[in-house]
């Protein structure tokens, strides 16, 4: 029943207990306590901390819910379970702004799945969605949710009317093999492309929300040079890719509601890209 791991009967209790409702660590111990075989604390908190790497849920603060990114992927959960975000990103006014730091790059990308994937399928125009990275790094180290992501880019948002423009900074083979396989459908991907971002910045635009991510310059480098010196992702450069995005650099994602920024980087990509009347901005 469970994706993404080895399931046992605690992992599928905590499942069918989180998707009523959303609790802190003591109450769902509490909540599984009551039912039959309970584990130990310590193989409680350990298994949370295996569903979250899993991706299977997520923590806001010390609340635990489903991952948004994961019940997608379970066709069988949607209707029933997923619900709107608990941080009210949608009730965000023009101006508005969160800012979320993370140890490493790896948690960064966590997290901007699950909150991206709110604005991303609450979006109701064909305004192109706009994505920048330096390197697709997210494919090898998480690749079930950016598989994921990636098909309902090329299947297209707002029932399949709106496209995704997708620029890469980088014009390595492994920017290239990822342009060759995944540019098509509602998907257009462009690689070494100057739009003046450098090789630590990352940004996503829904309609007027904007998501930049800065990651520290050290790390933007260390992995500038993975890319640069493999021309296909072995299993020791793999290797080596998820230990650096692991490792603690710091991170931070912005999350703001802006019109002006969104039109600042829509100006940027229409450099690149052509847009038909039925997609104008």
């Amino acid at each position: 029943m469970i994706f993404g791991t080895k399931s046992n009967k605690t992992e599928e209790k905590i499942v069918e207990i989180l998707h009523k409702n959303p609790l802190n660590g003591p109450s769902l111990f509490k909540r599984l306590s009551d039912q039959e075989s309970a584990p130990s604390k310590e193989s409680f908190y350990r298994i949370l901390r295996d569903l979250k790497k899993e991706e299977i849920i997520h923590k806001s603060g010390p609340i635990y819910t489903l991952n948004r990114i994961w019940l997608k992927r379970v066709r069988g959960f949607i209707d029933k379970h997923i619900q709107s975000d608990t941080l009210n990103i949608l009730d965000m006014q023009d101006g508005d702004k969160i800012t979320y730091k993370f140890k490493n790059p790896n948690l960064m990308g966590i997290y901007w799945a699950h909150s991206g994937n709110v604005v991303f399928d609450n979006a109701t125009s064909n305004i192109p969605i706009l994505i920048y990275h330096p390197h697709e790094w997210l494919i090898y180290t998480r690749t079930h949710s950016e598989e994921f992501f990636l098909q309902s880019c090329v299947n297209g948002y707002n029932h399949g009317k709106g496209k995704v423009l997708w620029i890469m900074g980088g014009s390595t083979p492994l920017d290239k093999k990822f342009q060759k396989q995944w540019n098509r459908g509602m998907l257009e991907i462009g690689t070494g492309l100057d739009i003046g971002a450098g090789k630590n910045l990352y940004v996503n635009v829904v309609e007027d929300y904007v998501f930049i991510v800065t990651t520290e310059k050290s790390f933007g480098e260390k992995l500038d040079q993975i890319f640069q010196e493999n021309e296909i992702m072995t299993p020791k450069a793999l290797e080596e890719l998820k230990n650096l995005t692991e490792k603690n650099y710091k991170t931070k994602l912005v999350l703001m509601k802006s019109k002006k920024e969104a039109e600042k980087w829509k100006k940027k990509f229409k450099k690149y890209f052509f847009i038909s009347k039925d997609h104008m901005w």
